[in-house]
């Protein structure tokens, strides 16, 4: 680790291991830290987006507030958005998670 780059690719990593963690509290504030990072990569939006099958209603909700928070900032993550919706429309749960709905508007 000789920058802060590296380290900060090790950190998001350390981060992204966590959101499989069995505990969905854990994921909740893990979803809500990755969402709260200003330079999100196609790594933690694809990761975050797989949260959104959760079995938890609680985790689903983080995520997608973590999803329209790092939208704002960066038009790449809608996009990554707009397609995982179109592919998991199916998805009996995707409905009740308006917010996702108001990132695509």
């Amino acid at each position: 680790m000789g920058n802060m780059e590296d380290c900060s690719e090790v950190f998001v990593n350390q981060l992204l291991k966590l959101l499989k963690d069995p505990d969905a509290n854990v994921r909740c504030y893990i979803a809500e830290v990755l969402g709260n990072m200003r330079d999100q990569s196609k790594t933690v939006s694809k990761e975050l987006l797989g949260l959104l099958k959760d079995e938890h209603l609680s985790v689903r909700f983080t995520v997608a507030a973590a999803l329209e928070k790092s939208s704002k900032s960066n038009p790449e993550v809608q996009v990554t958005l707009l397609h995982w919706i179109e592919q998991h429309s199916d998805l009996p749960n995707l409905g009740s998670i308006d917010v996702l709905w108001q990132i695509c508007a």
